[in-house]
């Protein structure tokens, strides 16, 4: 499953279409207008991805880190929220949590092992061992191989 495939910020920013292509002003006004959703539903997932996606994009990674682990629990069935909770973690050096949470959206059917390879959130996890360990259980798995076992994070 690609990240646009699911309930994405992508489709938070379909909503908002008329703004047009968001530069770094404009992800002010996206984040106003998530923050205005969520004050009417606080739980709204699809505002609360646009802003995490928002609020990483812009380099604050604890509060996207924040929003992607409220995101997690909110929705812990969706791959594309445990990709991305993955990446936070990386972006914040806790590569183990980063494992899990990566671990846990392959098993919910995230397959997109192209772009994890080349994901730039993803750069410093990628440098680990076990993060090639875990791409070449779960391609292997993919394949037809080995079953590979994913297991809720610990941490979120």
């Amino acid at each position: 499953m690609k990240p646009e495939q699911s309930h994405s910020a992508g489709a938070v920013r379909g909503i908002f279409a008329p703004l047009g292509t968001f530069e770094l002003d404009e992800q002010l006004v996206l984040r106003e207008m998530c923050d205005a959703a969520l004050e009417g539903d606080p739980d709204y997932v699809p505002a609360l991805m646009a802003l995490a996606e928002s609020c990483t994009r812009s380099g604050e990674h604890e509060r996207g880190l924040a929003l992607d682990v409220r995101l997690s629990r909110l929705t812990p069935g969706n791959p594309v929220v445990w990709y991305n909770l993955g990446c936070s973690y990386s972006l914040v050096d806790d590569m183990e949590k980063s494992l899990d949470a990566l671990r846990q959206a392959l098993a919910l059917g995230y397959d997109d092992f192209d772009f994890m390879l080349k994901d730039s959130d993803l750069a410093a996890v990628r440098r680990t061992r076990e993060f090639k360990e875990l791409l070449d259980a779960f391609r292997s798995r993919a394949k037809g191989g080995t079953e590979a076992q994913g297991t809720a994070p610990s941490g979120a």
